[in-house]
């Protein structure tokens, strides 16, 4: 076979153009620290980029809800022990109340102070996470408050009546999507508060009617004061107990949901650097080779040159200079 002075030539210009390619992408990959820059460098590699970068989205939504969902249930938490703390000091009121020597002022005074705990109380009911209500059910967003309070009078006795106006939520639960098909509740029906709350609401009525003042306003008659004096050493104090006990079970079921979130985050982000782990691997650039790789092809060029020096033939240019 024949080898021409041409063929010599253009054999190694490809040769000069190769390295030349090759040190230009391995620059590139060096500059920008990216071993993948374009699909064609490596289509199994993009497929595997794009699959990782999808699922890595979606792992920062679940952190984002997770977040949330947390955020929710400790302003929930310190919600309920705000209420456990009322309804402590409401059963001592209570209990302070029924002692038959307290005079008429000292009555006022304990009411007072009660009527304050069930406004603190409808207060905390509406309880607020940014701008949601936190007991709200599916209308957190709502700009209407859950909780509200309205005065009546009953028809039979005339005395003053005070109704616990709650949210219509229906038991309902928000949710957050933590995982793929996996969703946890995060927030407490309002609904199950109202009862506990009108449970106060009662006791304030009933002190309203003890501390009535004899020289301004006449005491109820003997029987029913009598069986409000009654109320306030047992009834109120046991019911009182029973909502503490609810709403200390409502409090535990959150701490439980709220146990769950933190484990969902740490093996969120668990997940998070395993998958920027293995998407630094699949794209980013190995510097030390990549460095190694440049070198030898830098040592390839002057090579190549060298050798071309050598077998390319001298022109009339060479003997001009």
């Amino acid at each position: 076979m024949r080898v021409t002075s041409n063929s010599v030539v253009r054999d190694l210009v490809a040769n000069l153009q190769q390295t030349y390619r090759r040190m230009d992408v391995l620059q590139s990959q060096l500059a920008t620290g990216a071993r993948v820059q374009r699909p064609s460098d490596d289509p199994t590699a993009t497929r595997e980029s794009m699959n990782l970068r999808s699922v890595l989205t979606a792992n920062d939504r679940y952190q984002r809800n997770a977040d949330d969902g947390l955020a929710w249930s400790q302003a929930t938490d310190a919600a309920f022990d705000q209420l456990s703390q009322i309804l402590l000091r409401a059963k001592e009121l209570s209990l302070s109340a029924a002692n038959s020597p307290l005079p008429d002022q000292s009555r006022q005074a304990i009411y007072d102070e009660a009527r304050e705990l069930l406004n603190q109380a409808i207060q905390v009911g509406n309880s607020s996470h940014g701008t949601r209500f936190i007991f709200n059910g599916f209308n957190a967003s709502s700009p209407n408050k859950p909780f509200s309070l309205s005065t009546g009078t009953d028809p039979i006795t005339g005395a003053a009546v005070t109704t616990v106006n709650g949210p219509s939520d229906a038991g309902q639960y928000l949710t957050r999507e933590v995982a793929d098909g996996v969703r946890v509740d995060v927030s407490t029906p309002g609904s199950s508060l109202q009862p506990v709350i009108q449970k106060l609401a009662d006791m304030v009525d009933v002190l309203g009617r003890v501390a009535t003042s004899p020289t301004t306003n006449p005491p109820p008659p003997a029987p029913q004061y009598g069986a409000d004096l009654a109320s306030l050493s047992s009834t109120f104090p046991a019911a009182l107990e029973t909502s503490l006990d609810q709403v200390l079970s409502l409090r535990a079921d959150n701490g439980a949901r709220m146990s769950r979130l933190e484990t969902t985050q740490s093996q969120l982000l668990a997940s998070q650097v395993n998958l920027e782990g293995l998407l630094s691997k699949t794209e980013d650039t190995d510097v030390v080779q990549a460095v190694m790789d440049l070198q030898m092809a830098q040592t390839a060029h002057q090579t190549t040159l060298a050798v071309g020096a050598r077998i390319i033939p001298q022109t009339l240019v060479d003997f001009l200079r």
